[in-house]
């Protein structure tokens, strides 16, 4: 019984059994922007990675021990570029959906091929409804991960 007891003590303390919060690749060069999507972005519930630039977020995501979920990155970046960074990265995390955010037209970035016309993609300005939809739609409730709100 006190062995059965130390195990599940052992279990709660390492975490065993629990589902991780998923983690989230945010790839923004625009301070104030990076800061409001990594406050959102947490108070859902998820880990958030930052990088300002393409080579930042694949260095970042390079050292990073556990999977990425899921790299929103903004189209245009003052180095590199957001589907730049995506192709890089989904050789090393096949599974990570990807999103996309711009202050330009998702008909102008499509018609120059910087990202395919079915892309998820979040237009800037963006509220926090916008913001929602896109989360709910990589990680619905039955994936096994519950939104905070």
């Amino acid at each position: 019984m006190e062995d059965q007891q130390d195990r599940n003590i052992a279990r709660w303390i390492s975490g065993e059994g629990k589902k991780a919060k998923p983690s989230v690749l945010l790839v923004e060069d625009e301070e104030m922007v990076a800061q409001l999507v990594t406050l959102m972005l947490t108070l859902e519930g998820f880990s958030v990675l930052h990088a300002e630039s393409e080579p930042e977020a694949l260095d970042l995501a390079l050292g990073y021990r556990g999977a990425i979920d899921l790299l929103l990155a903004d189209v245009r970046l003052k180095e590199g570029s957001g589907p730049g960074a995506a192709r890089r990265l989904r050789l090393r995390f096949p599974e990570m959906k990807i999103a996309y955010m711009s202050g330009y037209p998702r008909e102008e970035l499509v018609s120059k091929g910087l990202i395919d016309e079915d892309a998820p993609f979040l237009p800037k300005p963006f509220d926090l409804a916008a913001f929602r939809s896109l989360i709910r739609m990589h990680f619905p409730v039955e994936a096994g991960w519950t939104p905070a709100h």
